[in-house]
């Protein structure tokens, strides 16, 4: 981008993302201790010692930003945001997403004058709405930060160069249904104390606060929990009706007929066929018109009403029908994997929302087995492309027995609401990338029947995954 040109701010934000992800690309697994029984990701230290310095420098260049234009110093904030994803906290990762909120709300009117203003900011939304997903909380935005969703919104309507909102409606579903999630494992674990009612404490306990004051150690009640599930809902209704009023993106199929019965005994025949067949892979010009395909079939997913009543209302069992638009979209998202390249998720996803991530929570959302064996597939290739890790939250070898052990239980007719690894106390100073991976999940959710149920799964062929790494 020829804004950066001779710029020594621009110069050394740009040393510190290629150091960071020099770091991370010749980073390795560590085994913690026998007692610990766990793993570590640990850059490596020369490249994470030159990124932080030189992402230090550029930060004592943009304190003094008289000398800078806006779309220089945006710029240098951008990619050292992506330096905080590879190397920082989530508490730093938060607090640039605010610094570039406030620098962004100041300037706006002049960046749209700007040669390459429109340019910044449509990079700038893209990866804010990444940044947001991986920095939590799963909570509702405070007022400032409602304010500048908003401020965004009103933006991206302005912006003539178009960013991807289908990721953005997508991460924004995504933490909603977490929510959600945990607010129905909660209501589950009122009256039955458990480790599963301690972990989702930990992970609501902020959330419910902010909404709800309470005193320390006073138990969630249970109107404290309708009124944050109910504003759950409200907040879906918003997000899927702008998903609906979105253009599809050129390339990707539409379901005809989505009303009819007979169209959703058809469309699910086909799911289940083309899953385990094989379908048609679909390609498109580019990586990136690959991604932002997935990326509005992903949030078409999320959105489907059949998905939310499967987590509020099991009625009929996880076995039962998904709607045809869910299905449709489903088997759309698969076909997008099997055409995708490889080498190209690699590279290009570490700093957005990727595939197989993607793949993953509409697997479990839709009690998909047929999925589950395309994603595996997936991470074989990824690993034997000597990729560590897809995007900042998926690590690909690591990943391998949470699949088969998600695999393991939807194919027992389960349907899973909550999945963790939170073993140990997480606070947002916790790196990103540089956390612990421990070998133990546990999970709740509904049976067949609908009966809920508990489960704590030891991941011991984590090992095994890990050495066909290397």
């Amino acid at each position: 981008m020829s804004v950066l040109n001779g710029s020594y701010l621009a110069r050394y934000a740009a040393m510190a993302i290629s150091a960071a992800n020099l770091a991370n690309l010749r980073g390795t697994f560590v085994y913690d201790s026998p007692l610990q029984s766990g793993y570590s990701w640990i850059p490596d230290s020369r490249h994470r010692f030159r990124s932080l310095a030189y992402a230090g420098k550029a930060l004592e260049i943009a304190t003094d930003c008289r000398s800078t234009d806006i779309s220089t110093l945006l710029a240098a904030h951008l990619m050292l945001t992506f330096v905080e994803l590879e190397l920082g906290s989530f508490e730093g990762l938060r607090y640039y997403i605010s610094t570039v909120d406030g620098l962004v709300y100041n300037t706006h009117n002049q960046l749209l004058r700007e040669k390459h203003g429109p340019e910044i900011l449509c990079g700038l939304f893209d990866a804010r709405s990444v940044q947001k997903f991986v920095a939590g909380p799963i909570g509702p935005p405070s007022g400032r930060e409602l304010m500048m969703d908003q401020f965004w919104q009103t933006l991206e309507i302005r912006m003539p160069i178009k960013p991807d909102v289908a990721q953005s409606l997508g991460c924004e579903m995504a933490i909603i249904l977490e929510r959600l999630c945990l607010l129905t494992t909660m209501q589950h674990h009122l009256t039955i104390p458990s480790r599963m009612q301690y972990i989702v404490m930990k992970q609501l306990s902020d959330y419910l606060n902010t909404l709800y004051p309470m005193n320390r150690n006073e138990q969630i009640s249970k109107h404290q929990l309708v009124s944050a599930y109910q504003e759950c809902l409200g907040d879906m209704t918003g997000i899927r009706d702008q998903v609906l009023s979105l253009p599809t993106p050129p390339g990707v199929p539409l379901l005809s007929d989505v009303g009819s019965q007979s169209a959703l005994v058809a469309d699910l025949e086909r799911l289940e066929s083309t899953l385990v067949e094989g379908d048609e892979p679909l390609r498109f010009d580019s990586h990136r018109e690959s991604m932002i395909a997935a990326d509005y079939a992903w949030c078409r997913i999320l959105c489907d009403e059949s998905i939310i009543l499967g987590i509020t209302n099991p009625s009929g069992g996880p076995l039962s029908p998904i709607s045809p638009n869910a299905s449709h979209w489903m088997n759309v998202l698969v076909r997008i994997a099997r055409g995708i390249d490889i080498s190209e998720c690699s590279t290009k996803n570490i700093y957005r929302r990727g595939i197989c991530g993607m793949l993953l929570h509409s697997a479990i959302r839709c009690c998909r087995t047929e999925t589950i064996d395309v994603l595996e597939d997936l991470l074989d290739r990824l690993i034997s492309n000597g990729s560590a890790w897809e995007d900042c939250m998926f690590s690909n070898t690591p990943s391998v027995s949470t699949v088969r052990a998600v695999q393991r239980q939807l194919k027992q007719g389960r349907s899973i609401l909550m999945v963790s690894s939170l073993d140990e106390n997480v606070s947002p100073r916790t790196t990103i990338m540089s956390n612990r991976m421990v070998r133990t999940l546990i999970l709740h959710g509904w049976e067949a029947d609908g009966r809920t149920f508990d489960e704590t799964l030891h991941l011991d062929d984590f090992a095994t995954a890990l050495g066909t790494r290397s």
